[in-house]
């Protein structure tokens, strides 16, 4: 027996490298097979989350030689399955699905009538696509209801002009201005009589509101009815009605909209700033600087965020006695509307903000920039936004609270969709080594549908990720690039 011990050993050593040498081994990271042994494994798991996140991923990677696997999906017993199952149909065969399509639009839920409405825009037949956008106009839901007027242009006129006459008559008020600026931008006049009679006999609110929206939607053959209540001297609807015969071109009423920025309220100031500012010229420039030294910070901050808007220098610079203001709203939109002519001290109130207590400010502050962004770009601007996506200059290493993700994703989601491939590239590169999962999930997703080009070894170690939905989608995003010969096959 003095020998069974070391015999004992011997063998299991023996049968261990045995077992090692047959098993199968583990691709190497950032292979083809090892981004399918991810999506593979996800696809076959328990965890009805990670098949839902696998599916999903098909379909945003456009791996349509996965087509059959989503359709089994459809038959998965979770519910949550075959909704993934149906939005990758809907990516990777869209006439195959108009049933479910139907299923969704009609549903009680908003989320199912927006992911309906949504997935219309994708090579979906005319007949369907007027179907869909016609039950969205119907939804008990008034996010639905506005939606449905962004999808006005595909359809024939008729659709059109009914979709934006139900929209003119709804009861909710936000509906119903969406309603009427549809119906300018689409060349319906029905809105007129109707913003005409609530200008003339509506409620002084409403009253204001039309004169606010004439002026807006550029409607210059109510320039008589805005000159009859411009008269008025008490109240906001004289105030309004000038600022829109400003903004309609009559030179004169711009230069009395001065007293109106004077003013301590700013439901009278406001609207004579906005119109300032969308009129521009010298008028514009004497009347906002006495806006930016006004006594009210509302004020200031209303001035600063009508100008975030503009590119015009001479207008922009009004706002650079705000980069010093003491309050911290007019300070930072002044930031963003100034951050690439002033770069160093815009980027500093943005610091400020990203570290201050104010969450309120941030989605404002992201709003702007992204809007910016959008438009124009601009190295300084993206630099701002990864700032409030916590991606650069020591943020990355600051606590991320889950109040402030819905402001720190919008930022990086601005950054994955504009500007030139390489800004996007250093974006999903620092999204995917940042510490929150939610942010490697989006920039994994981003490269997966083909918005960012591969951003190299970050994405590659994505796919050995801690986080399963993170790994699953960062796996089928490699699988697109070796299917597009973006990346070598193994």
């Amino acid at each position: 027996m003095a020998h069974g011990a070391p015999l004992s050993v011997r063998t299991a050593v023996w049968l261990a490298a045995t077992l090692a040498a047959c098993a199968a081994p583990v691709p190497p990271l950032g292979s083809v097979r090892r981004a399918e042994d991810v999506l593979d494994s996800a696809l076959v798991s328990p965890i009805a989350a990670h098949r839902a996140v696998a599916i999903d991923a098909i379909g945003a990677a456009g791996l349509s030689d996965r087509l059959e696997v989503a359709r089994r999906g459809a038959t998965d017993a979770d519910p949550m399955v075959k909704a993934a199952a149906l939005r990758a149909r809907l990516r990777l065969e869209p006439a195959a699905v108009a049933e479910s399509l139907r299923a969704w639009a009609a549903g009680p839920g908003a989320a199912d009538q927006l992911r309906a409405l949504a997935a219309a825009d994708d090579e979906c037949p005319p007949a369907l696509y007027a179907e869909i956008v016609e039950s969205a106009a119907k939804s008990d839901h008034a996010e639905v209801r506005r939606a449905a007027l962004t999808h006005l242009g595909p359809l024939d006129a008729t659709t059109r002009r009914r979709v934006v006459a139900r929209a003119l008559a709804d009861q909710d008020e936000t509906v119903r201005v969406d309603g009427i600026h549809a119906a300018f931008e689409h060349a319906l006049a029905d809105p007129l009589p109707r913003l005409l009679d609530e200008l003339m006999m509506g409620a002084a609110e409403r009253r204001a509101q039309a004169a606010r929206l004439l002026g807006e939607v550029g409607e210059v053959s109510a320039i008589p009815a805005l000159f009859h209540v411009a008269a008025e001297d008490s109240g906001i609807v004289g105030p309004t009605a000038r600022a829109s015969l400003c903004r309609l071109g009559v030179d004169a009423e711009c230069a009395r909209l001065r007293a109106s920025v004077l003013s301590r309220e700013v439901a009278e100031a406001g609207p004579a700033i906005s119109a300032l500012a969308a009129v521009g010229g010298p008028v514009a420039v004497d009347a906002l600087t006495a806006a930016v030294a006004h006594p009210e910070p509302d004020v200031r901050r209303a001035v600063a965020l009508a100008l975030s808007t503009r590119f015009e220098p001479a207008l922009l610079r009004l706002l650079v006695p705000l980069l010093d203001d003491d309050r911290t709203e007019p300070r930072a939109l002044a930031a963003a509307a100034l951050v690439e002519l002033e770069p160093a001290r815009a980027l500093a109130a943005v610091d400020a903000a990203v570290r201050g207590g104010n969450p309120g400010l941030r989605d404002q502050l992201v709003k702007v920039l992204a809007e910016r962004y959008a438009t124009r770009g601009g190295a300084q601007c993206a630099a701002a936004l990864s700032r409030l996506a916590h991606l650069s200059d020591g943020f990355e290493r600051l606590p991320l609270w889950a109040p402030e993700l819905p402001t720190v994703v919008t930022a990086l989601g601005a950054l994955l969709a504009h500007g030139d491939q390489q800004t996007r590239g250093l974006a999903a590169d620092a999204a995917l080594r940042s510490a929150t999962p939610e942010l490697r999930f989006l920039a994994a997703h981003a490269v997966a549908t083909g918005e960012v080009d591969d951003p190299g070894q970050a994405l590659i170690e994505a796919t050995d990720d801690p986080v399963p939905a993170v790994r699953i989608v960062a796996a089928a995003a490699r699988l697109r690039l070796a299917r597009s010969g973006m990346m070598p096959t193994d």
